[in-house]
């Protein structure tokens, strides 16, 4: 069975909003910087992060808490630099099944408080 994934970029690198189907091969063209391998390094940190939580059972007995966390944003600070360096809205939302909207995982630099509730809402990482 192959599930729909799909992604939602904003405001990362050269990209100002992107949505795109990932399937089990997508061809991305287009004039030099225009996003490209921003796409592709979104989508290998995404389709990557369960070998990431498997390397890390494999390395610690007893995972420690915030250890896949700050795998996680070591990841991705070495393929789009530093979180201060990045645009003050940026998103970036992978979708593991297309149709189920909850079945997603967030990178965000956006401010996650909610004012309504009073309280911290939505999936992201955060270096702890």
């Amino acid at each position: 069975m192959n599930m729909a994934h799909y992604i939602e970029i904003s405001n990362l690198g050269p990209i100002e909003h992107c949505k795109l189907d990932i399937k089990e091969l997508n061809v991305l063209t287009g004039p030099q910087a225009s996003g490209k391998s921003t796409i592709a390094k979104a989508v290998y940190f995404f389709r990557t992060i369960k070998d990431d939580v498997f390397r890390l059972m494999l390395e610690q007995s007893e995972v420690e808490e915030g250890a896949l966390a700050q795998r996680l944003f070591t990841k991705f600070t070495s393929l789009f630099g530093k979180f201060s360096t990045l645009h003050a809205d940026m998103s970036v939302k992978y979708f593991y099944e297309k149709e189920n909207p909850h079945a997603f995982i967030e990178v965000t630099t956006k401010n996650r408080w909610d004012e309504t509730k009073n309280q911290s809402s939505g999936s992201y990482m955060e270096k702890r």
